[in-house]
């Protein structure tokens, strides 16, 4: 009686490491993905967060260099490739994650450049989007679209996103924050 207990136990436990392996290594482990046509790389991390501390003006948030870490700015930086033999389009995307305390998405300034700090097609640098202004995706409840584009075979390409909380904000003494994930999939 006492082995069976114990081959029970040993099973449980078993099945239970198999199940938290197969969680960490296909759902929880976002530093690299692979689909079948695209290499996707994010460097740091693949959320973005930010809190009302200080509102910056466009001008200040676009020159920061996203060295070292800040209350005021949050920045990651990211590889797509294509390893297919054929172009591929692909959509950077963010899904926004829900607090009590949240900035709205209106105060929310993005910046997404090259990794020469070149802005891409569809910004502008006079006029940069907000979380609010983005335009959603219709197959993707609460996600938002910010760059569409393509690959040719073997083609990479680096990216940084910034994002910051808009000089129009009216500063709380209540500590709110806006945070969303930023998702690459291929269109």
């Amino acid at each position: 009686m006492k082995q069976i207990v114990l081959k029970i136990i040993f099973s449980l436990f078993i099945i239970f490491l198999i199940l938290f392996l197969l969680y960490y290594f296909i759902f929880d482990n976002k530093k690299s993905l692979n689909s079948s046509s695209l290499f996707i790389q994010f460097h740091n991390d693949d959320v973005l967060e930010v809190t009302n501390r200080l509102p910056l003006s466009n001008e200040l948030g676009k020159k920061d260099d996203c060295g070292d870490s800040s209350d005021f700015i949050d920045c990651i930086n990211f590889t797509v490739k294509n390893i297919s033999s054929e172009m591929v389009n692909y959509e950077i995307y963010i899904t926004k994650e829900y607090n009590k305390s949240e900035i709205k998405g209106d105060y929310i300034i993005y910046y997404l450049s090259d990794d020469s700090n070149y802005l891409l097609k569809g910004y502008d640098s006079n006029i940069l989007p907000s979380y609010k202004s983005l335009l959603s995706l219709s197959d993707k409840p609460y996600a938002k679209l910010l760059y569409s584009g393509s690959l040719s075979s073997e083609e990479k390409k680096n990216f940084i996103l910034k994002t910051w909380v808009s000089d129009s904000y009216t500063i709380s003494d209540n500590l709110e924050k806006f945070r969303v994930n930023v998702n690459i999939r291929v269109k």
